[in-house]
This record gives C-alpha cells, sequence and structure tokens, in this order.
C-alpha cells in the first residue's frame, strides 16, 4: 500500500506477515515525519516529535477537521510468552478545521504554533 503523501511503499503495521491484502495498518518512513495510514482510506495521521512527546495530527474526512492527539506508551510484560509489549493512547489535545493543510513536511511547525496559541 502506498503513502497518501509521498507514494512510497509503505511497511505492514501489526502484521507479521506481509502480506498486503491481509494489512489494513500501515506506515511511511519516507516522508519528513512518520506517516500512518489505513488501506481503505479510513484515517490517516501524520506523527510529530515534540518536546519529548510523540503527537498525532489526525485527518477526520467526513467531518473535514483535524484532531490532535498526546500519544502516551506503556511498557506490559506478557508473562506467558516472557516477552514485553508496548501499547499507546491517544490523549484528546484539540480540534481544528481542515483549512491548515497539514503534510509530514510541515506538521511540526504547525503543531508547535498549535500548542503554543491554544
Amino acid at each position: 500500500m502506498k503513502c497518501p503523501f509521498c507514494g512510497s511503499p509503505g511497511f505492514p503495521r501489526q502484521s507479521e506477515i506481509y502480506n498486503s491484502d491481509a494489512c489494513h495498518f500501515w506506515i511511511c518512513v519516507k516522508c519528513p515525519t512518520p506517516v500512518s495510514y489505513h488501506s481503505h482510506e479510513k484515517k490517516v495521521a501524520i506523527w510529530v516529535l515534540h518536546n519529548g512527546c510523540w503527537y498525532t495530527i489526525i485527518y477526520m474526512k467526513a467531518k473535514q477537521e483535524y484532531i490532535v492527539q498526546k500519544e502516551a506508551f506503556n511498557l506490559v510484560i506478557n508473562r506467558e510468552e516472557s516477552r514485553e509489549d508496548y501499547t499507546f493512547d491517544g490523549e484528546f489535545v484539540m480540534e481544528l478545521p481542515s483549512e491548515e493543510n497539514v503534510t509530514p513536511a510541515n506538521a511540526a511547525e504547525k503543531l508547535a504554533l498549535w500548542l503554543t496559541f491554544s
């Protein structure tokens, strides 16, 4: 599946076996900041590292607006399988109109501006 911004092939996310028909979640690391996207165009998220914290800027196609979330990563010990796993939860930060036109190239600058003046 190709990235909606740069057109490069993405890496399957949450899939241990590469199968383009079976994987619905993808990530692009060729863009200036990571981009995660769904194969059915349900969700596109631009990941931005700001002041030591990860944020996602998600474009909501139906509402034509952006949602900004602050991501919290948690280490989980899976004792049955003797391994460490990471989970993440998003905390709502703000909602913005879509006229901003956020791209991976300008996402860090726009996020810093929004967080400063919100």
